[in-house]
């Protein structure tokens, strides 16, 4: 890979072809590609040049030519660089798109109906989420700001639907004031006023799953002290109480998936301990004491950032693991 790894994607970059992996090299201002063979072997990496500091993904369909497209937080360059896919894993030179000062997480999600992605962008030490509504071409309109108070630092973003209205609402991990903050979509591309939980420590990522079985999504986060903490959701979008799980030293980043058998949600924590930690879910909203998979190749490998796909075609889960300080990515393949 190339310098200080942060964040990994998967995506079907080469149209109908295997999915591919894209990487954030921080410390280089680049994306390295690799091309899958569908078997879960993958090209040697070829390298597209983005703002500096890139240190999150996001991937989809931006222009609507049925092609994937990649958007970097490029922290150090107050903007999201896009990366229009030409088919053949292969992207265009990138486009610049301004925001606030040190974006660090992004997310796409239609918040407007108008079926075209918009983005969501939040800034390292900043007190406000950016909303940029899409355009045909791929790009994106002005940011408007939604703010989240002060010394809150968004950290990470997921949009999804979590009243049922059919409506994407947005979530955000707040590590400033140790809470989830959930902005409800209104459905016209606005969003309404933020409802915060309490979460404890300093919240540094953030999935959605259904953890207890009721089809409603929950939340969980990761505060780089030891634990999972897991919010389950009343059903009507709102959440109670958060429950804790142990994870392992330095928790990073997670991810949420059927990883041991269907219908149930686990979750994968990358870890400061240079693991995966699998906490297998109970389906009642609990989880098991994690299961350690070693990533990386060295001592001080410390894993940031985590994807799942079905890299092989088996209709399973594997895991992508980015470590940023032995600038390894490491691909486990589901059994």
């Amino acid at each position: 890979m190339g310098h200080d790894p942060r964040a990994v994607a998967v995506g079907r970059f080469a149209g109908d072809g295997p999915p591919s992996v894209v990487v954030a090299n921080t410390g280089d201002g680049t994306v390295s590609l690799l091309a899958g063979y569908g078997d879960g072997r993958f090209a040697p990496q070829r390298v597209f040049g983005v703002g500096p500091g890139p240190t999150a993904l996001a991937v989809g369909d931006v222009n609507g030519d049925g092609r994937a497209d990649v958007l970097t937080a490029d922290q150090d360059g107050a903007a999201v660089s896009l990366l229009l896919g030409r088919g053949r894993n292969d992207f265009e030179p990138e486009r610049r798109i301004p925001v606030g000062a040190y974006p660090d997480a992004v997310a796409l999600g239609d918040f407007d109906g108008d079926g075209r992605p918009d983005l969501v962008v939040a800034g390292l030490g900043e007190k406000e989420v950016e909303l940029l509504h899409g355009c045909p071409d791929g790009g994106f309109d002005a940011p408007v700001g939604y703010p989240t108070g002060e010394n809150s630092n968004p950290a990470s973003l997921a949009a999804v639907d979590l009243d049922g209205d059919g409506r994407l609402d947005l979530a955000v991990a707040l590590d400033g004031l140790g809470e989830v903050a959930v902005f409800p979509g209104r459905g016209d591309g606005t969003l309404g006023p933020l409802v915060r939980y309490p979460t404890s420590g300093a919240p540094v990522s953030l999935a959605a799953g259904d953890f207890d079985g009721d089809r409603h999504p929950d939340l969980a986060v990761v505060d780089e002290g030891s634990d999972v903490r897991v919010l389950l959701n009343r059903g009507d979008g709102t959440f109670g109480p958060q429950h804790a799980f142990p994870a392992g030293q330095g928790p990073h980043a997670l991810v949420a998936g059927p990883f041991t058998r269907p219908g149930r949600t686990d979750l994968v924590v990358a870890t400061g301990g240079n693991t995966a930690a699998l906490l297998r879910g109970n389906g009642d909203g609990t989880f098991r004491a994690p299961d350690a998979y070693r990533v990386g190749r060295g001592r001080y490998s410390t894993p940031n950032g985590i994807a799942a796909a079905d890299l092989t075609g088996r209709h399973r889960p594997d895991l992508v693991v980015a470590s940023a300080q032995d600038d390894t990515v490491s691909v486990l393949l589901h059994r």
